[in-house]
């Protein structure tokens, strides 16, 4: 081992020492937070229902109704690990930061092997520190395994065409079947048209027929993605209607899809990707622009021959022709740039080095070290400041109720809408009301958990009923009067007042909190 430290050049070094910096401070992180509303939640619930229902074919969020948004590779992972390692934020989220790591390797082993070592290393710090791998490697998502796949794809294709190595032929397929098994045939959209102009622009279309597996790889990649596919159909008749005409089609031709069943779609989002690259690749797209700013650099850079080279090409089709695809999509989303953050890491790393050596230690510290900081900071305002209403999560409010010895023991309704971090962090024992008034005038549950802006909804001669006994990220908790005097836990210091609204304000209130009864989470639709 200190031979091989020692072989290491300077800023291999530090690039090594950076790496793993990296991967421990996000080791850390996981599971220093949260799960938050809503898409992290969401699909952090889908995992969870896996491991208590034991149904590892169709995810659900409730455990009854099929989840038809995403196939369940990314949904499998996050599951075994919380079967591995119980349900909590670490667990949800491990997986996740293997795949980023994992992603970041495939991109350190292209750079190596296509330039030097100390290439592919650069390489794999750029991306590794870039704001959106860094920070989605720690939420629960689809996007970060898509990206495993369409990278193991991309890696596995150049290594088949320019070593002539048939293991990476069969690779290849392997990561197509991974794209497929995460978010449906958008990994073959964003791969393929990418591979077949390249494939043309270098004369190689006919030659890629005799070196790649075609028809046994292809057998392959069918073999591994098909499968669940039929048995999801068979299991829950109109799954591939739904997911390949509303989900694929609708959703990247209509904006703001009103079919969509989990989500609200992103209308007049279109052409927000190329701004989604410029912030996904901070602090590096300020190195870009300030290296390209200055006339002694951007001499250095050889730009009339860079589109000569076959792999600069490779990597540019790679990281344009995605943003082309997502460009002409009605409804796009933050991590949907996640895919091209690989070949723009390489992309960069070929900069920094026609601009010259000297130059990489001083852009590659400012580079890991500014993302870092950033998010401690983030990380740190949310453990001193837990209760914000910028924190979008259930769980200190549960917390608080099984303090008070209403939670696991006794379930907990929710009076307006139910978040899915609700369901994680109660292991789906949190209940919806379907009706605010019925299910307080029922007076037979000893919690409730209302939005605290709700609270004038409840009408007068229904609050005698009830205490405040606390707020939490914008929500309340209500403790039964009667059941809470008799608990040797209550206190009287922490019964609240209820708020006060103008006869004017509570009807509007009313109908926008009983409206919120009756459809569930709307109220937390910021979806990546």
């Amino acid at each position: 081992m200190t031979e091989m430290w020692l072989a290491l050049s300077r800023i291999e070094r530090l690039c090594v020492v950076g790496l793993l910096s990296l991967a421990l401070f996000e080791l850390c992180l996981i599971g220093a937070y949260p799960i938050l509303d809503k898409s992290d939640a969401r699909y952090a619930l889908v995992a969870l229902r896996m491991v208590l229902s034991g149904d590892w074919v169709t995810p659900t969020i409730d455990g009854v109704t099929p989840f038809w948004g995403k196939p369940p590779l990314a949904f499998w992972a996050s599951a075994l690990s919380i079967r591995l390692f119980g349900a909590n934020e670490f667990a949800a989220r491990l997986p996740i930061l293997l795949t980023i790591a994992a992603t970041a390797g495939l991109t350190i082993d292209l750079g190596r092997r296509s330039r030097d070592r100390a290439f592919g290393l650069i390489a794999g710090c750029i991306f590794a520190s870039m704001l959106y791998p860094l920070s989605m490697a720690g939420f629960v998502l689809t996007d970060q395994m898509l990206t495993f796949g369409i990278t193991l794809a991309m890696v596995s294709f150049w290594h088949a065409m320019t070593e002539r190595d048939r293991l990476a032929g069969y690779l290849f397929f392997v990561g197509l079947a991974i794209a497929i098994l995460t978010k449906g045939l958008v990994g073959l959209a964003l791969a393929g048209p990418a591979l077949l102009i390249w494939l043309i622009w270098n004369g190689r279309f006919v030659s890629a027929f005799r070196i790649l597996p075609v028809f046994s790889g292809g057998a392959l990649m069918i073999a591994l993605a098909l499968p669940w596919y039929l048995l999801a159909e068979w299991r829950t008749p109109g799954f591939l209607h739904y997911f390949i005409v509303g989900e694929h089609l609708m959703k990247f031709l209509q904006p703001g899809w009103t079919g969509d069943r989990y989500g609200a779609g992103r209308g007049g989002a279109s052409g927000w990707v190329w701004p989604f690259v410029m912030v996904g690749t901070l602090p590096w797209s300020l190195c870009v622009a300030e290296a390209l700013s200055r006339p002694s650099l951007r001499a250095m850079i050889p730009l009339r021959n860079a589109l000569a080279d076959p792999w600069i090409r490779f990597l540019l089709l790679w990281a344009i022709v995605p943003l082309i695809f997502f460009t002409l999509a009605g409804n796009v989303g933050l991590p949907y740039v996640l895919p091209t953050l690989p070949p723009i890491a390489l992309l960069i790393a070929q900069l920094l080095r026609d601009i010259g050596r000297d130059r990489w230690p001083r852009y590659l510290a400012f580079g890991m070290i500014v993302n870092a900081v950033t998010l401690t900071a983030l990380v740190g305002a949310a453990q001193l400041w837990p209760y914000s209403v910028h924190v979008p999560t259930q769980k200190y409010i549960l917390q608080l109720a099984r303090e008070l010895g209403g939670y696991p023991d006794q379930g907990i309704v929710y009076l307006d809408d139910k978040p899915y971090s609700a369901d994680f962090y109660t292991l789906g024992r949190a209940r919806q009301a379907e009706n605010m008034d019925k299910a307080l005038e029922a007076n037979d549950q000893d919690f409730f958990v209302i939005l605290s802006e709700c609270l004038v909804a409840i009408p007068e001669e229904l609050r005698s009923r009830y205490e405040i006994v606390g707020e939490r990220n914008k929500m309340s908790l209500l403790w039964n009067r009667d059941r809470a005097l008799q608990s040797s836990r209550y206190n009287s210091g922490m019964s609240r007042p209820w708020p006060v609204a103008t006869p004017s304000q509570v009807p509007d209130t009313r109908e926008r909190c009983m409206s919120w009864s009756r459809h569930r989470n709307d109220r937390f639709d910021s979806n990546f």
